[in-house]
């Protein structure tokens, strides 16, 4: 009987030990991935502060062409060759292809920056030493919110601002051409 419990015994103290070595591995880990957050907040800080500007007039920019080149599309159709309604097309294509990428980027940044607290909830920490349960609260912290690409220090490019520029393009549209028929 006293040899099946010291067995039981030394495959405890082997998994236990396996545990706070998994453990010294896992918050060196923890360690060098929240190094690598604070670089990525770091560049983003300064990806935003150049490019702040520059996105959001590009994206103003762009949302009038698409809504200009649509109305030049629609309002003289008849007097239009197909070379021109096909130079317009790609015009048109272009301009609402540079704010949908410039869009889309944004939301996948966002999308990117949650997956370290994801992380954090997938990795078993109830089961954890307290050192590592120490630096989770704080880690959750710090990545609960999101990086965002910054549009002219007002907007988040993202799909929504995707979706509302192109909704403010037809309303600009649709002006003009009330507009225009008097």
């Amino acid at each position: 009987m006293k040899v099946s419990y010291e067995s039981k015994g030394i495959a405890f103290k082997s998994s236990l030990m396996a545990l706070i070595y998994k453990d010294k591995e896992i918050l060196e880990s923890l360690k060098q991935c929240v190094k690598n957050h604070q670089e990525i907040l770091r560049l983003s800080k300064k990806l935003n502060k150049v490019y702040s500007v520059l996105v959001g007039s590009d994206i103003l920019l762009a949302l009038f062409l698409f809504c200009l080149i649509l109305f030049q599309l629609t309002s003289v159709p008849e007097k239009q060759s197909v070379r021109d309604i096909i130079k317009s097309l790609t015009f048109l294509a272009s301009a609402g292809s540079l704010i949908f990428i410039v869009c889309w980027l944004g939301s996948e940044l966002e999308k990117v920056s949650l997956l370290l607290q994801h992380g954090v909830f997938d990795s078993g920490w109830p089961l954890r030493n307290g050192r590592l349960n120490q630096l989770l609260p704080t880690i959750l912290l710090v990545s609960s919110r999101p990086l965002t690409l910054s549009a002219g220090y007002t907007y988040n490019a993202n799909l929504e601002l995707f979706a509302s520029t192109m909704r403010f393009a037809y309303s600009f549209y649709t002006l003009l051409v009330n507009a225009q028929q008097g």
